[in-house]
């Protein structure tokens, strides 16, 4: 009976554990230089990499070369320069890490090591470099932050906000995306326009040479036909079209426009290579350029002095590169120097190379990664890190080394429950009939031992009762079993 159940409990503690390992990272946010990962269905975001700026948020200011736990109950992640953007289940918007200008939205700039709200019913954030958009349930645009260039489109102020603003001229613009670099904001309307404000010195804003400057309130991008996706890099902006067709415009100086050449571009080009290809992802990171097509081939393009293109060698290219490459699939991201893929085949996995040398790449920090490899699991939760949801909430409060961060206590009581049986199994073990079950009950050692069986030169021993002889003692641990005839003239005296 004993045994049975020590079996149904280890099967238990098997399946559970099964279970608090499949929730799969299936969303990434990818800053300059650091990184967030987000699972589902728990929602949890764990973060990696650069922290000086309190960005991880887990209260301290200690770069972190593996990822840490964040939060609970969050829907969608995005990281900036130095600050870090969630989307809570409950359409909250939180914040942390850098404020020097108010990219936190939080009214003062003061930066945060913890998440502070920031708007609620919130539908969509994007971060910048070192401002923020919020787009809200009813379908208006605020924004926070930098603002020298005008990339909070509020109406020419040039004045840094530190609380979110409405974004002007966008009022008969359905917003259904949003994209943001380091000085331009892209906003994708549901007619497949694109809209941008902010800076347009290199093209990002793909309004044209006619249109070179800063732009105070949005222009709209000169491009062939409707897109369906933008993505924003640095100084340069990706349009993905409804005919899976890719436009590219601005910054092109290490060639991550891909249209063969390296001189910006202030209208939108066509990237070179991908026509009939399926492409259904695009992002952009600091100088290079990622792509997606609908079978899952990946294409990547511009600078790659760290590896970011996972082409296992340092050559840039001003042409997309479609070769296979070790596990390089799925949903792509880049950050400032790192490109981030979340695989198709949902394991939990994170596909990452380039630069890791503030460890935002989740494999411990240190060289850079040339060919596409694993981030690193287990992921173990910051001591302190706080929670998403609010208090009295029955979100979960702990970690465990295999990603069970919302399931410590059942597998606590998992593991003392098949301890205790296993224990109690141990203890029905029966000797022969007529025998004393042990030595305590026989009267070998009527009183509790004095200390601890201790283990010396391989020959176990222990304390004797005063006033006795020493027992013969065996090699290794073992004891010679007491005599039959013995163990009857102990009990009897």
């Amino acid at each position: 009976m004993a045994r049975r159940a020590a079996a149904a409990a280890l099967a238990w503690l098997g399946a559970l554990l099964r279970q608090a390992a499949a929730d799969p990272v299936v969303s990434v946010g990818a800053g300059y230089s650091h990184s967030l990962f987000l699972k589902d269905p728990s929602g949890e975001v764990y973060g990696c990499g650069h922290n000086l700026y309190g960005q991880l948020a887990d209260n301290r200011s200690l770069k972190r070369q593996r990822p840490v736990r964040m939060l609970s109950g969050v829907q969608a992640v995005t990281a900036g320069y130095y600050h870090s953007l969630v989307l809570t289940r409950d359409g909250r918007a939180l914040a942390t890490g850098d404020n020097d200008y108010g990219q936190l939205g939080t009214g003062s700039t003061e930066g945060r090591r913890r998440p502070l709200e920031v708007m609620s019913a919130v539908q969509a954030v994007e971060a910048g470099g070192s401002h923020s958009l919020f787009l809200t349930a009813s379908g208006a645009v605020h924004a926070a932050g930098y603002n020298a260039y005008g990339q909070l489109g509020d109406d020419g102020t040039k004045q840094d906000q530190l609380v979110p603003v409405q974004v002007r001229g966008l009022d008969g613009c359905k917003v259904r995306g949003m994209a943001a670099g380091t000085l331009h904001s892209l906003f994708l309307c549901k007619d497949g326009t694109v809209l941008g404000t902010g800076s347009n010195e290199d093209g990002q804003l793909g309004a044209g040479s006619a249109n070179v400057g800063k732009h105070m309130d949005p222009v709209q991008a000169m491009l062939p036909s409707d897109a369906e996706r933008v993505a924003a890099g640095a100084y340069h902006s990706l349009f993905l079209m409804r005919n899976s067709s890719v436009y590219a415009s601005g910054q092109n100086r290490r060639g991550q426009l891909g249209d063969k050449a390296k001189s910006d571009r202030h209208a939108p080009v066509q990237v070179v290579g991908l026509q009939g290809q399926g492409i259904t992802r695009i992002a952009g990171g600091f100088q290079h350029s990622l792509f997606l097509s609908e079978i899952g081939k990946p294409w990547s393009v511009g600078a790659n002095d760290h590896g970011q293109l996972a082409e296992g060698w340092h050559h840039q290219r001003p042409q997309p590169s479609g070769a296979d490459r070790n596990g390089f699939t799925g949903q792509r991201h880049c950050g400032g120097r790192a490109s981030l893929v979340v695989p198709y085949a949902g394991d939990g996995t994170v596909a990452v190379s380039g630069s890791d040398f503030w460890g935002q790449l989740g494999r411990g920090g240190g060289d850079d990664q040339l060919s596409a490899v694993n981030s690193l699991v287990p992921w173990t939760r910051a001591r302190g890190s706080p929670r998403a949801t609010r208090s009295g909430s029955r979100a979960c409060r702990n970690s465990f080394p295999w990603q069970a961060t919302c399931r410590l206590p059942l597998l606590a009581v998992a593991v003392a429950a098949a301890g205790v049986l296993a224990a109690g199994l141990l203890l029905m073990r029966r000797p022969a009939a007529g025998l004393p079950r042990s030595r305590v009950e026989a009267g070998a050692w009527p009183l509790p031992l004095a200390a601890e069986e201790r283990c010396a030169g391989g020959v176990a021993s222990r304390p004797r009762r005063p006033g006795t002889a020493a027992e013969p003692r065996l090699r290794g641990r073992a004891r010679r079993p007491p005599r039959l005839k013995e163990m009857l003239v102990t009990a009897t005296t």
